[in-house]
């Protein structure tokens, strides 16, 4: 497993040479969210960045509900039972598993129709990091641009 940061953002991405499959952890002051858990293997390495950060996870947020990003859930929710998780209503539906849904996170949500009906990105006004889910490509990088 690959693990990037870049500035308050850790992208974790599975295969990254084959069929790069990413989580990313958003690190604020007094916690951490999560965008998207595509392998149960995941869930392990978030723990461990969790528990070295001394922070709790607050959120786990999905950009849509295609398998390579929703896998790790349910291993996610066992292991984080109390932490919500948020997909687009329309999405939801699409999944065989349930949780929690609540609205809690400091992102800005941006319907992305298109890889999926639901699909959404996150935007983080104060950094502007946008993360697009499949919506862009990058084969297991980070793409980003300094202004």
């Amino acid at each position: 497993m690959k693990v990037t940061k870049y500035k308050n953002l850790y992208q974790l991405t599975w295969a990254p040479m084959l069929f790069p499959i990413n989580c990313y952890l958003w690190e604020n002051d007094d916690d951490i969210i999560v965008i998207d858990m595509g392998v149960k293997s995941f869930v392990s390495e978030i723990k461990k960045i969790a528990e070295r950060l001394n922070k709790p996870i607050s959120a786990l947020l999905l950009t849509h509900a295609h398998a390579d990003h929703v896998n790790g859930v349910p291993l996610f929710h066992k292991i984080f039972p109390n932490v919500p998780i948020e997909i687009s209503e329309r999405d939801f539906k699409l999944l065989d598993f349930t949780f929690k849904n609540s609205k809690y996170n400091n992102f800005c949500i941006i319907e992305s129709p298109g890889h999926t009906p639901g699909s959404v990105s996150f935007f983080e006004k104060e950094s502007k990091i946008l993360i697009a889910g499949d919506a862009f490509q990058t084969r297991g990088a980070l793409l980003f641009q300094e202004h």
